[in-house]
């Protein structure tokens, strides 16, 4: 039976040091060392070690409970993610879970409840994020704890029944340009402008920029085999980005990111389409099919439609 400084009894397993604290030892067995909880009061030793007690009941890693979110975060990263998803899926995941890390990232797994969550997210709300990107946010998080709970890391994930706010930007201000409106070029600009541009390099990925709506990474991307001239119309189910590279190829952590232009799908399904192509746009493609063969002979180069080289 332990007793405190002045010899009173404080119930089996409950010790006062001479610092004045109180503490108690919980052995795991398994070989593993006891471990040791310290407190100012005997209440607030046998509090932690109610709470240690019951996450043990459970079979939870007790080994793991001082590891914070962004030490987390890295790891499953590495064990769950890298090397399983696109690069720019990567870093929209970083981008996302970067936003949590002023609020919870520092925080030990253990000690992340509900209501920091919540209060991460009212938080990002007045910054004047959009709902989606707050979710965005949230997801990512969510995913990582999820891993954590069935790791038997934690009890439950604080991320679940969060309440988004209704976000209405009454505040939002939109960037303006020299005190003007934004607007599109008028017919008569756009005929200035491909006047100016008739004898420079990329006149013609102009022309099909115009003329097809694509964006200028599916221009980009496209190849001669996604050129349908029979049928008139182009295939678009690609893109290029520049994107930054955290991991190497065996998913280790880079000390410094680096940047790669990649071609990938694009990142919704609606973007995979077929285009149909006007008579401008089909003189642009045999244009710029001349300007490349000539280079090739030229320059010895070869390749599909690459417009930006």
């Amino acid at each position: 039976m332990g007793k405190d400084l002045t010899g009173k009894e404080l119930g089996k397993g409950f010790t006062q040091r001479k610092d004045g604290r109180y503490q108690t030892r919980i052995s795991l067995g398994g070989g593993k060392k006891p471990i040791c909880l310290y407190g100012h009061t005997l209440k607030e030793v046998k509090k932690k070690r109610e709470k240690l007690l019951e996450k043990t009941k459970y079979g939870l890693d007790i080994d793991t409970q001082k590891i914070t979110l962004n030490q987390w975060f890295e790891k499953w990263m590495e064990l769950y993610i890298v090397n399983r998803i696109k690069k720019t899926t990567i870093r929209n995941y970083i981008d996302s879970y970067n936003r949590c890390i002023k609020y919870i990232g520092y925080m030990k797994l253990a000690d992340i409840q509900i209501t920091h969550v919540q209060n991460m997210v009212i938080e990002l709300a007045n910054k004047g994020y959009k709902k989606s990107t707050i979710r965005s946010t949230v997801s990512v998080v969510s995913s990582c704890l999820e891993r954590a709970v069935i790791g038997k890391m934690l009890l439950f994930n604080p991320c679940r029944g969060i309440v988004y706010p209704e976000i209405t930007n009454k505040n939002f201000k939109p960037v303006k340009i020299a005190g003007q409106n934004l607007k599109r070029m008028t017919n008569d600009e756009i005929i200035r402008f491909f006047d100016v541009a008739r004898d420079t390099r990329y006149y013609e990925l102009y022309m099909l920029l115009l003329f097809t709506g694509m964006r200028i990474g599916e221009a980009c991307a496209l190849e001669w085999k996604d050129v349908d001239f029979q049928n008139n119309y182009l295939h678009v189910y690609k893109t290029i980005n520049i994107v930054p590279v955290y991991y190497d190829d065996n998913g280790n952590k880079l000390d410094r990111p680096y940047y790669i232009k990649q071609i990938t799908s694009p990142k919704r399904t609606a973007s995979i389409r077929k285009i149909p192509l006007f008579k401008a746009a089909v003189d642009a493609l045999y244009s710029w099919r001349e300007k490349q063969l000539a280079d090739k002979r030229k320059y010895k180069k070869s390749g599909g439609l690459k417009i930006c080289y």
